[in-house]
């Protein structure tokens, strides 16, 4: 059992245990004695040590504790302070020219060369070409659209060179103790040499030679306005990556809270409490599999890519955020593949349980001979009092007199023909969908539809209904009165939505238009209305 201990590097916290801490600790002591006297020692030491950070962070992952072979692997991808010299032979072309085949070369946004974000100098450094010739490709192709997309997406996406050690990688140099101090160094270089060429005696004096013209002065005016419209658009660029990154968040985060209150109404409510909320019942009609394993399916399928959006958004706001291990995105990409594939063979299997449409033998019965037959639908008391939850293809669910769950419809339609014998007649044909015709015969036999004469009236039920295990399978109830010839026939008004399209009639009426009205069998298969004006 090995004592752990808890350090603080470039800000983020590592639990290292004892002996590895103890051989950190002399490495980074040898640093400092190395580099004691140095110019910018201090930053140099700060960059060595958030590059021991990031290769940490990179190295443990989903362990939590830093451990000594980790800290041999660092040592040897950064080398041993005597493995170089703090002078100036590290900057000798022979020196960094003996370690090429070490070198590594990252994308990164150059912002020490930018003029919006620094994808320009980045994609130049990568492409070991000047950044000028990138910038001058996204300006011919400016007008095209797409130079102004792919920049936005290149800057949401590639990250900042922000520590020496990425710059260093961004270039294509080797991220190790040498090239940190030397990259350092350079900087210091650079700033100083700065201060010492200013000379203020002799840029007052331009400025006044450059004030006297008036060449200079628009020069000035113009080159004042050029950096004032730079920032300005390297200000809107910022903020309109900003924004992207807000709108992500909120987008993605509704959508998922969105989808996690479906599942919990889809789902448990229905499993746990017996729920009647109206799309569960929908849901249970329709579909043959289970209606939470559909809604997992869905949230799957749905949520993760969202999930994504949200931790790109986070991403954009938040640069120090702590990047998603390896094992996890694989994790969320084989749970999203898997999920699309199960709804796939779902969505197949639906479409497979209608795939062939089958009607019973009709059920036949001889009524008895009248010289007018009088048409009639009859209502429910009860389903009329119970409203229907859903519709679809229409069928509804509903509940019978003893509260049980049902399927439901009025979609009855009624055709009048010739009998060519001496009594009418009546069939009903109850027609269904199913996987195959033994599937779709029994779904179809299921269907409970009644109807009665009393003396000559002929009272047809407007509604019929299904078991719920029968799903919603396109059932249909069709009947047919066969009269004989001269047989005077009357519809009722409540008759009109039910009449079929296919009743054939001498005055050309339109189906609705037919009830109400005494009408005789000819000969010909067609209705004669006996009291329509002519």
């Amino acid at each position: 059992m090995n004592k752990t201990i808890n350090i603080n590097l470039a800000g983020i916290v590592f639990h290292i245990d004892e002996e590895a801490f103890d051989k950190l600790q002399s490495y980074l002591d040898a640093v400092k004695k190395s580099l004691k006297g140095t110019e910018g020692n201090e930053e140099i030491i700060a960059d060595i040590e958030a590059r021991i950070a990031e290769l940490f962070s990179e190295r443990i992952k989903e362990k939590e504790v830093v451990t000594k072979d980790d800290v041999d692997y660092i040592i040897a991808k950064l080398g041993q302070p005597d493995d170089y010299q703090v002078d100036d032979s590290i900057f000798d072309e022979e020196t960094t020219g003996s370690k090429k085949s070490n070198k590594t070369k990252r994308l990164y946004r150059d912002t020490d060369d930018k003029i919006i974000g620094g994808v320009c100098s980045g994609i130049g450094h990568y492409l070991g070409i000047d950044p000028v010739w990138v910038r001058l490709i996204f300006i011919v192709l400016f007008f095209g659209g797409f130079p102004i997309i792919a920049y936005l997406i290149l800057w949401i996406i590639v990250p900042e060179a922000a520590t020496t050690a990425q710059k260093l990688e961004m270039k294509g140099e080797a991220a190790n103790l040498s090239n940190i101090e030397r990259k350092v160094k350079e900087g210091f270089e650079n700033v100083k040499k700065k201060v010492d060429d200013f000379d203020l005696d002799e840029t007052g004096k331009k400025v006044k030679e450059t004030g006297s013209s008036f060449f200079g002065m628009i020069t000035s005016i113009v080159g004042s306005f050029f950096s004032f419209l730079g920032k300005l658009i390297t200000g809107i660029f910022a903020f309109a990556g900003k924004l992207i990154g807000v709108i992500l968040i909120l987008v993605s985060f509704a959508v998922i809270i969105s989808i996690f209150i479906t599942f919990i109404t889809f789902s448990f409510i229905d499993v746990n409490f017996g729920s009647d909320i109206a799309p569960i019942f929908l849901a249970e009609s329709f579909v043959d599999f289970p209606v939470w394993l559909s809604s997992i399916l869905l949230i799957l399928a749905i949520g993760i890519p969202f999930f994504m959006l949200m931790y790109l958004g986070l991403k954009i706001l938040i640069k120090n955020i702590k990047p998603m291990s390896g094992v996890v995105k694989l994790s969320l990409l084989g749970a999203w593949l898997l999920s699309i594939f199960a709804l796939i063979f779902i969505s197949i299997n639906q479409v497979a349980t209608e795939s062939i449409r089958v009607s019973e033998n009709p059920k036949i019965e001889q009524l008895q001979a009248v010289d007018t037959l009088y048409v009639k639908m009859r209502t429910s008391k009860h389903y009329d009092r119970v409203d229907p939850l859903f519709n679809i293809d229409h069928m509804s669910m509903s509940y019978d007199q003893d509260g049980e769950q049902i399927l439901f419809s009025r979609h009855i339609r009624f055709d009048v023909h010739n009998s060519n014998g001496a009594n009418p007649t009546v069939e009903v044909s109850r027609t269904a969908k199913g996987r195959n015709y033994k599937k779709a015969l029994e779904r179809a036999q299921k269907i409970a539809y009644d109807y009665e004469l009393t003396s000559n009236t002929l009272y047809l039920n407007n509604y019929f209904t299904a078991p719920t295990d029968s799903k919603i399978k396109a059932q249909e109830v069709e009947i047919d009165l066969y009269l004989p010839e001269n047989t005077v026939i009357q519809l009722d008004s409540n008759t009109a939505n039910y009449i079929s399209h296919q009743v054939d009639n001498n005055m050309d009426f339109y189906r609705k238009d037919m009830a109400d009205h005494l009408w005789k069998m000819s000969s010909n298969n067609q209705l004669e209305c006996l009291d329509c004006e002519q």
